[in-house]
């Protein structure tokens, strides 16, 4: 006040903004030196225990600054180098193909590279799509034009670059797909993944090129649709069952590895004990939960959790002792709550955090349910498995006592892919996975739809994980024991319903089929499990 009264200005308040403020407004060029230099301040550690409206003005200031990228210019941060220590594996793909101008210099290690991705948060760089088939259009580099084609086969945005680069096709990609499958721009690419590539590449010479072979085909044979244009259901299944006969195994293999992450499998639930034994069948479930996120895919929910166990805490989570030590969950839940979680990773799958944290809270009764399942089925006949997944109010468990959360709405659909994982992977012994047969079929939209439009079947307007014996039914009413399918229930039926074959389904619905799909092709499933 006596400063006041003198004259003075009451004095502005001094924030690591202002400072970092203060510090670029002469030269806004972070070198690496100096990025080195703040970084050892202006760490995510501290930033993290700054008030909400600090952080936003520190990131907001940071974000101004210019990094110098491989190129020698200088602009907002962007990617990090190639050689960085911590790039994730979706950066790793996207790094093969990015310009120089798009990556900072090697130089940004340690502090300074920990600053440089604090500047990411906000500087405006649009990791996208649309980004990438820009750097296409410029691309001379074979090298970087092998590795771009390779992130639309693997990388979390290849369906999106794929659809890109199709409408707006850059002069190096070859015009047809035939030109493409014998150019060594995919020889690196494995065979039985060039499908996917090609569908997602060539979606509408795909599909010309199968509907000429059907009418073709179809001149000198009888349609098998009705006056309504549907396909006779028993000739739909049949022609799904000897498809499947032939590529059973092959399909399979994909399926396994888009769906699951490495380390794990279904085979090795009843195997393990201890900490293993609570890692596995969490995974397991969470796969489940998983297929609740809308347009979503198995190879997101397989990349997600990987990134976990990369990064420490999915073991951690798992391996908690509910709810007397929630420690692991409650710091993942300050992760999620953090200033840059807007930008946040895989950020429908943190959001299912709650459900993930019921089955860890309930894990042991959980496995206990699921094991015990078939002889629930067997003892008391027809189940649905909305109320099974309801232990502590379902009548079914009252004489074993189980208690839990409910896991009906968490689950979804999943419950369905569960009991199918289950029997495909010997969870359950021969006999039980015999009675949970009917239980493994998902009503998704794709398949409802086809069911529909297709086969005159109506499932009616909405998923729900009961509606599974009624589509083996119908299946079992056409076919017989040929419904299950060589042991593996809905599997094919998604597969081709949800595109991944598109080509195989036009064949089974258009007719007739000689099964030699040496141009198999994909696209990506972007429909959701739980609608």
């Amino acid at each position: 006040m006596q400063l006041s009264a003198l004259g003075f200005v009451t004095p502005s308040a001094l924030t690591l903004a202002t400072l970092v403020t203060r510090e670029l407004r002469d030269d806004s060029r972070i070198t690496p030196e100096r990025a080195g230099q703040m970084g050892r301040i202006l760490n995510r550690e501290r930033v993290s225990q700054l008030p909400w409206g600090e952080q936003q003005a520190v990131l907001d200031a940071i974000s101004k600054g210019r990094f110098q990228m491989a190129d020698g210019s200088w602009r907002e941060a962007r990617l990090p180098s190639r050689a960085s220590a911590d790039v994730s594996d979706e950066e790793a793909l996207i790094l093969a193909f990015a310009p120089d101008a798009a990556m900072a210099d090697s130089e940004y290690a340690d502090s300074a590279l920990a600053l440089y991705r604090l500047a990411r948060e906000r500087s405006g760089f649009q990791q996208t799509a649309g980004t990438f088939a820009e750097w296409a259009s410029l691309m001379s580099d074979p090298e970087k034009q092998a590795a771009m084609l390779n992130y639309v086969q693997k990388g979390a945005q290849g369906p999106a670059l794929g659809d890109t680069l199709a409408r707006n096709r850059p002069n190096w990609l070859p015009e047809r797909s035939d030109e493409l499958r014998s150019s060594p721009l995919v020889a690196r690419i494995a065979p039985d993944d060039l499908p996917t590539l090609l569908g997602r590449l060539y979606p509408e010479e795909q599909r010309k090129r199968w509907s000429i072979t059907f009418e073709q085909e179809n001149d000198d044979h009888e349609e098998p649709r009705t006056m309504d244009g549907r396909v006779d259901p028993a000739t739909f299944f049949e022609r799904l069952h000897d498809w499947w006969k032939k590529e059973a195994r092959k399909e399979r293999v994909q399926s396994d590895r888009d769906a699951y992450p490495e380390d794990f499998h279904p085979r090795l639930l009843t195997d393990q004990s201890g900490d293993d034994e609570r890692i596995g069948w969490f995974t397991f479930f969470a796969l489940g939960i998983f297929r609740t996120i809308g347009r979503s895919d198995d190879q997101q929910h397989r990349n997600f959790i990987a990134a976990a166990v990369r990064d420490g805490w999915w073991a951690e989570m798992a391996s908690a002792q509910l709810p007397d030590s929630p420690e692991p969950w409650v710091r993942r839940l300050e992760d999620f709550a953090q200033a840059d979680a807007w930008r946040i990773e895989f950020p429908q799958w943190r959001r299912a955090l709650v459900d993930l944290y019921v089955v860890a809270r309930w894990l042991p009764e959980y496995i206990d349910l699921a094991l015990t399942l078939p002889a629930i089925v067997r003892k008391h006949g027809s189940i649905t498995l909305s109320d099974v997944w309801r232990p502590s109010a379902s009548p079914l468990w009252q004489r074993r006592g189980l208690e839990g959360a409910p896991l009906t709405q968490s689950l979804g659909l999943g419950a369905n892919w569960l009991v199918r994982e289950a029997v495909r992977h010997n969870v359950w012994s021969v006999e039980d996975s015999t009675i949970m047969r009917p239980y493994g079929w998902a009503s998704t939209a794709r398949v409802r739809s086809l069911f529909a439009n297709n086969l005159g079947i109506d499932l009616g307007p909405e998923a729900n994980m009961d509606l599974s014996p009624e589509i083996y039914a119908q299946v079992e009413a056409h076919i017989g024991d040929r419904a299950i399918f060589l042991g593996d229930l809905d599997l094919p039926l998604q597969i081709v319903a949800h595109g991944r074959r598109v080509e195989v389904l036009q064949a089974l619905l258009h007719g007739p089929t000689p099964f030699d799909f040496d141009n198999n092709t994909s696209t990506d499933d972007d429909e959701d499990w739980a609608s």
